[in-house]
């Protein structure tokens, strides 16, 4: 039953890895149609720009830090591609940056990006800063980042929407706690820091909320 429960929280954590966590959300929210001119039934021309939307998005968000993980654990920059050390994860976090900026310029100059995606990446890359900061001082969960964001980026869409979506909400808070599990039961994280990378991935996705009417 141990074997089980241990092999459970490191198939969560590959699952729910961090570097994936902002496709999951706009695959998401563009699959469940709740974005106007962003959706699986938009006009021709605006199908076209989702693609490309999308495409650019895995690229610069997850495939490209992926390619550099895998390339920093190959020259032992990184024991692993989870970075569980602190004083290996400052490489990784500007490299994600890095890449994120570039995506996010290249989006802004090519096409029209619906107001919630621009929010939402804008709250990834600040997420990612302070992430890099944070990390001098203590071991923050990234996974915990990741789907906080995911969380504060559904609160976000229902304040833009004006409507709740409770299920969604119940089952993204459902996953966070087995992350949350995941994390303590691999012994990857304290409580503490586990909290505090749910903390930072909800604030900087919610910040727009203070400036909204």
């Amino acid at each position: 039953m141990k074997h089980f429960v241990d092999k459970s929280a490191k198939v969560i954590a590959y699952l729910f890895h961090p570097i994936f966590a902002p496709c999951y959300f706009i695959l998401f929210i563009f699959l469940r149609n709740y974005v106007s001119g962003f959706n699986r039934y938009s006009s021709i021309e605006n199908m076209e720009q989702a693609k490309s939307i999308i495409a650019l998005s895995i690229l610069f968000i997850s495939t490209i830090p992926l390619l550099l993980m895998a390339l920093f654990v190959r020259t032992k920059l990184v024991s692993s591609l989870q970075a569980e050390e602190q004083g290996e994860r400052s490489l990784p976090f500007l490299s994600a940056l890095t890449s994120g900026l570039v995506g996010f310029v290249l989006l802004h100059y090519n096409y029209t990006i619906p107001p919630i995606l621009t929010l939402f990446y804008m709250g990834y890359l600040f997420a990612i800063g302070f992430a890099l900061l944070i990390n001098q001082y203590t071991k923050i969960s990234i996974h915990m980042i990741g789907i906080g964001g995911i969380i504060g980026g559904m609160i976000l869409l229902c304040r833009v929407n004006q409507q709740i979506y409770l299920a969604e909400l119940t089952t993204m808070i459902g996953i966070a706690g087995l992350i949350a599990f995941s994390r303590l039961r691999l012994k990857a994280h304290s409580s503490s820091q586990v909290g505090l990378g749910l903390i930072l991935g909800l604030v900087c996705e919610l910040y727009p909320l203070f400036f909204m009417a």
